[in-house]
């Protein structure tokens, strides 16, 4: 556990409530003695690296797909899934490398690093 932070607490940062209203602007509304299951990411000081990068990728390769169900735009397996995934990020990833050559040479290292993840 890391060491408090400042004056002794912690910083959380809380996301992703559901149920939520007009995209989280209001508080969903229920009738006294509904059950009401709430989700949320919480995420607190010490989650962050690659653990923070993975479990959130996959949180939300999981909601997407829980989402998007049989929707004709998804290959029939997951294979097929995980190759064009893959290629996708790839893609965007040695685009970000032109990118930060042409306009911040110094910062390419972080999109090599995600290159070498990939392969």
């Amino acid at each position: 556990m890391p060491e408090a932070g400042f004056n002794g607490r912690r910083r959380v940062v809380i996301e992703g409530v559901s149920p939520a209203v007009d995209g989280g602007s209001f508080p969903a509304k229920r009738v006294v003695g509904d059950t009401v299951v709430v989700e949320a990411d919480i995420f607190a000081d010490g989650f962050s690296g690659p653990h923070a990068q993975a479990a959130v990728s996959d949180a939300f390769l999981r909601a997407y797909l829980d989402e998007s169900g049989n929707a004709p735009h998804l290959p029939r397996s997951r294979e097929e899934f995980d190759v064009l995934l893959n290629a996708h990020l790839l893609e965007k990833a040695l685009y970000e490398i032109v990118y930060e050559l042409n306009n911040r040479p110094d910062w390419v290292r972080i999109p090599l690093r995600g290159v070498l993840e990939l392969l």
